[in-house]
């Protein structure tokens, strides 16, 4: 059929089928008017005005594999309220305007159709066109947009279609509502999906719109109460999900918007949107970012390693909620409040290991509350404002970065019961304005709330050596000594050293005897050499680049009692000194502006850093000195212990070695519930500040025992007071009898111990030591008293033998083994054990809540728990306890997916006759043992290993069955496949179709008039950006 002025084909009845026609060249090619049931497969309808026009409620018809190609207008059409049409297999590519175009028709069935490469849309559903279905359609490279759906085109459901590489959108949703859309790809397109002009209410589920050269996904011009779950959109050349001009009341859940060039996830000047579960990460800019964009609630989002921000809320985004967040690894910051962004919440957010701050506040971000957050680990400052007011942070941690929590420019801010642990460079806290460091008794929590290191300045005392008098010296820049003697021995924390490497760039390896030197001369800073070398001790002089080459240099000199000095002042005792003559990085000249400073160590155990003389104009501010006490055998080791930073030093001053005092929970004399300790914050230089904490009351621990026992063995138990909620990582029991001395009886990781006793009158006390590994004070009275008094016929009483860690008999305690990791929110963590004779080899699981360090202890047992009634059921290979963390800690709320990692020897298995499938790791729990979940994940020369899945700790057994042949099953039959069928589908016969009406022209350019004027406004208000 062609060359027709009207129809090539043109029915009017109904229940045809029409197979297999070409209808070209014609106005319209196949053309049913007012006709349904038909059946309209394998024609082709091309180069017409329009391929396949379905007209005036032609329902119910079926369309399959025809082809309707570059016609003038579009390839198939379903106009007016022409319904309930299946088009499957069908190809609408290279026509002039649409490839398929349903207006005012609904409930139509589209799948599997192919419409590309069409001047306008490939699929176009227009005027109210409802509850259609599209299912697997592809619309790619499209001039304007894959598939539209248009004016209050509602309830559709769209499926796992295609629509790629479109000039401008790959799906686009305006003025229409109520719509699904599922499982759909929209990539390479100018933007993936966008719904507009209030587009509310629709469904999007696990959707693709990865590289579109702007946006992935876009909500734009009021589109509200909509639902994006699992789509992802990622590598766009701009946003991945954008919500834009006052699109509010959505809801973003488990979508994930990654490696984007601008944000991942954007709202500007949209409300009241509530995303849960999002993933953001590795975009060029920000992981999500607010923009105008108030009253939002963001909960559980991830956005991670982005190039600036993990989460943005900037220029008034006010009265927004984040909860739970993470925001680790961010090229700058991990959350930032930025520009009158006021009055938001932000609650146990983790900002983690970003390179500069974790969480910041800045330019009159004012009245925003910080609850529980977590800002660990990050490059400069863990919780940062600037230039922010009327803010209350309490209980945020903010440990091990270079600051802790800094205040710039900002005042009337409220502070109390944060953690600052380990902030190595900054300090823990910095304020150059006037805020509130505590609240009532409530203050914050530092390092040295348990152990406080001072430096005593004491009178300037320089010893003159020259270069030529050194016993050694060098000026070589880069350089080091070999291993050298101290001269006598050096006590330095309860650790003897006999020897030194001294470091041109101004580091003192301390060596003890039959020490190794590290013949390094690394110019990082000292948290580098801490972290790099954690078991040796070292003295920062001031560490930094330095230069002895240019006029400098430096060494040392050992001088006996009575020496004197190369400007024969005498030496009064036995000492050594280390002399530093250098410039800087800065300045690289000496003779123009040296530094001269100088470490002194004395045989009576003083250390003493002098300062001659340091020039400022060419000294770095962040040069340290200080000492790293990295022997394992220190009292306190792995500690850095600070002199200070360089802007603390006037010229010719002295500081001595440091002390070590602790602080109690019984600092309080005037009882006023604050520790009577205060706490220096420094400013801007590190020097001493104007604002000071109280410290709060500090960890305690107090024993309680019953007011009166009549039996050898009895139970005390420990309360913890613990206002910063570190974690208690073990409990020491001390008594005494009658008028003895003080003893210590053991130690408990529960604080729960039975006491072994006979007559008398016994006092109690406890020490407790936390998470962080702080010790509490020794109280200055003793905690409880009972009166023991034991009659016995004949006289003579029992012991009931003493608690060992967790309140196992000391006697059935083989050995304990103790690993300590530190504890993170979404951290996997592994303690692991290598101890010989322990089978247990490491306990993972999934961090659930951030809790600093804690220790997991393996008691391994001489026989079955003294918790346990009975043994476990089974031959046993070995009994054992274990405990992770305090009391109270173990449980679902802070751990997730717990397994224990345990190895069995092969001599045991072979010597017994155990089969291997029937070991098992049993766990003792509520007066029962039970067999938990175990596989075998490895085997060496000695060793099968295993791995078993357990809900809690506690005592447990690792028990096997006898070995016990069983007779294979007889293999089964195999069953024949189905013959094949050849069945033959019959083809319908094609029914010749009536002349069409002669007004029918007239009408087709009318329609076909205003459908182009319509779409051509479409076209000019289709938005590009």
């Amino acid at each position: 059929a062609t060359g027709d002025d009207m129809g090539g084909i043109y029915v009017t009845a109904d229940n045809c089928n029409i197979s297999n026609n070409i209808a070209t060249n014609n106005d319209l090619g196949i053309f049913l008017q007012l006709s349904s049931n038909n059946t309209l497969d394998n024609n082709i309808a091309n180069s017409n005005s329009v391929g396949i026009f379905l007209f005036e409620s032609s329902n119910n018809n079926t369309l399959t594999s025809n082809i309707a190609n570059s016609n003038n207008y579009s390839g198939i059409v379903l106009f007016e309220s022409s319904n309930n049409n299946t088009l499957t297999s069908n190809t609408a590519d290279l026509n002039s305007e649409f490839g398929i175009f349903l207006q005012s028709s609904s409930n139509n069935n589209l799948a599997s159709n192919t419409a590309n490469s069409n001047n306008y849309s490939g699929i176009f559903l227009q005027s109210s066109s409802n509850n259609n279905t599209l299912t697997s359609n592809t619309a790619d490279s499209n001039n304007y947009s894959g598939i539209v759906l248009e004016s209050s085109s509602n309830n559709n459901t769209l499926t796992s279609n295609i629509a790629n590489s479109n000039s401008v959108h790959g799906i686009v949703l305006e003025s229409s509502s109520y719509n699904i859309l599922i499982d759909n790809i929209a990539d390479s397109n100018s933007d993936g999906i966008l719904l507009f002009e209030s587009s509310n209410n629709n469904t999007l589920n696990s959707n693709t719109a990865n590289s579109n050269s702007k946006i992935g996904i876009d909500l734009y011009k009021s589109s509200n109460n909509n639902t994006l779950n699992s789509n992802t959109a990622n590598s766009n050349s701009i946003r991945g999900i954008v919500l834009f001009e006052s699109s509010n009341n959505n809801t973003l859940t488990s979508n994930i918007a990654n490696s984007n060039s601008d944000c991942g996830i954007f709202l500007q000047s949209s409300s009241y949107n509530i995303l849960i579960d999002n993933i953001a990460d590795s975009n060029s800019v920000h992981g999500i970012n607010l923009q105008f964009s108030s009253n939002n609630t963001l909960t559980s989002n991830i956005a991670n390693s982005n190039n600036y921000s993990g989460i943005f809320l900037q220029s008034s985004s006010n009265n927004n909620t984040l909860n739970s967040n993470t925001a680790d690894l961010n090229s700058e910051f991990g959350i930032v409040l930025l520009e009158s962004s006021n009055n938001n919440t932000l609650n146990n957010n983790t900002a983690n290991s970003n390179n500069y701050s974790g969480i910041l506040l800045q330019s009159s971000s004012n009245n925003n509350t910080l609850n529980n957050n977590t800002a660990d680990l990050n490059s400069q400052v863990g919780i940062f404002l600037q230039s922010s007011s009327n803010n209350t942070l309490i209980s945020n941690t903010a440990n091990s970065n270079r600051g802790g929590i800094a205040l710039w420019l900002s005042s009337d801010n409220t502070l109390y019961q944060n953690i600052m642990y380990n902030n190595t460079e900054y300090g823990n806290a910095m304020d150059t304005g006037a805020n509130n460091w505590n609240s009532s008794s409530l203050g914050n929590y530092y390092d040295d709330i348990y152990q406080t290191y001072m430096l005593n300045e004491t009178a300037y005392s320089w010893i003159n050596t020259t270069k030529l008098d050194a016993d050694w010296n060098d000026t070589a820049d880069n350089n080091y000594s070999a291993k050298v003697p101290i001269g006598f021995d050096f006590i330095l924390d309860n650790v003897t050293y006999t020897d030194m490497q001294i470091v041109s760039n101004g580091v003192i390896q301390l060596i003890p005897d039959g020490g190794i030197e590290l013949n390094v001369s690394s110019n990082c800073s000292y948290t580098n050499w801490s972290t790099t070398y954690p078991n040796e001790t070292f003295i920062f002089a001031l560490c930094d680049i330095l230069y002895p080459d240019t006029g400098g240099w430096y060494g040392y000199k050992t001088y006996t009692a009575g020496e004197n000095d190369s400007e024969n002042n005498q030496i009064s005792h036995n000492l050594t000194v280390i002399d530093y003559h250098v410039s800087t990085y800065s300045d690289h000249n000496y003779s123009t502006n040296p530094n001269d400073y100088q470490i002194v160590l004395y045989e009576n155990g003083t250390l003493r850093f002098n300062f001659k003389n340091l020039n400022y104009t060419k000294l770095g501010y962040n040069l340290y000195s200080g000492i790293y006490l990295g022997d394992s055998s220190s009292t306190h080791a792995k500690e850095t212990i600070h002199v200070g930073r360089a802007g603390q030093y006037e010229n010719e001053t002295s500081y001595s070695t440091p002390i070590i005092r602790t602080l109690s929970s019984t600092y309080d004399d005037n009882g006023n519930g604050i520790a009577d300790a205060v706490y220096p914050i420094g400013d801007d230089d590190a020097r001493t500040g104007t604002a000071v904490d109280n410290y709060p009351l500090v960890m305690a621990s107090k024993a309680s025992s019953p007011s009166g026992v009549s039996t050898t063995s009895f139970t005390v138990h420990t309360t913890i007071t613990d206002h910063a909620d570190v974690g208690i990582s073990n409990v020491a029991l001390y008594y005494r009898k009658d008028s003895g001395a003080w003893t210590k009886y053991t130690d408990s990781v529960t604080g729960t111990f039975t006491f072994s006793a006979t007559s008398g009158e016994y006092y109690f006390y406890t020490v407790a030591t936390d998470n962080a590994g702080k010790v509490e004070g020794v109280p200055s009275t003793y905690d409880s008293h009972t009166t023991v008094t034991i009659t016995t016929d004949g006289g003579g009483g029992g012991g009931g033998g003493g608690g060992g860690s967790s309140g196992e008999e000391y006697e059935n305690i083989e050995f304990k083994d103790v690993s300590r990791v530190y504890i993170s929110n979404n951290a996997d963590i592994s303690f692991t054990f290598d101890k010989a004779g322990n089978e247990i080899q490491y306990i993972n699981y999934k961090a659930l809540t951030s809790q600093g360090y804690i220790s997991a202890t393996i008691e391994v047992l001489k026989d079955t728990s003294s918790f346990a009634k009975e043994a476990a059921a089974g031959i046993i290979c070995k009994n054992i306890n274990i405990w992770v963390g305090k009391s109270g800690y173990a449980t679902e709320a802070n751990i997730e997916n717990p397994v224990v990692g345990f190895k069995v020897e092969k001599k045991w298995i072979q010597d017994n006759d155990i089969e291997v499938s029937s070991i098992k790791l049993n766990r003792y729990h509520g007066d029962t043992w039970t067999a938990l979940p175990t596989e075998s994940t490895d085997e060496d020369a000695l060793y099968v290993h295993f791995e078993s899945q357990t809900p809690g700790f506690s005592p447990f057994a690792i028990t096997g069955q006898k070995n016990t042949l069983v007779a294979p099953p007889e293999p089964r039959a195999l069953m024949s496949p189905p013959e094949p069928t050849d069945a033959v589908i019959p083809v319908a016969e094609v029914e010749t179709p009536p002349e069409p009406t002669p007004w029918w022209r007239y009408l087709l350019f009318g329609v076909v008039a205003l459908v182009t004027i319509a779409g051509a406004y479409m076209y000019m208000r289709k938005r590009q950006g």
